[in-house]
């Protein structure tokens, strides 16, 4: 589930940083923030530029 937040799932597909994710949480209530912050505390904050770099794709901060 939390690996998943990171993509965008658009086209073309870019990964979202922990905060860009949040951003698009708050949408659907501040409980849903909360909870994806509770998440990024829980398993970290995954190097999302690295990746980025490795599979040639772009970031939405």
């Amino acid at each position: 589930m939390v690996a998943d937040k990171y993509n965008s799932k658009s086209i073309p597909p870019r990964f979202l940083t922990a905060e860009a994710y949040a951003r698009k949480a708050a949408r659907f209530g501040e409980e849903n923030r909360q909870r994806w912050e509770e998440l990024v505390q829980q398993y970290g904050n995954i190097d999302v530029p690295a990746l980025a770099a490795e599979f040639h794709m772009d970031i939405e901060y």
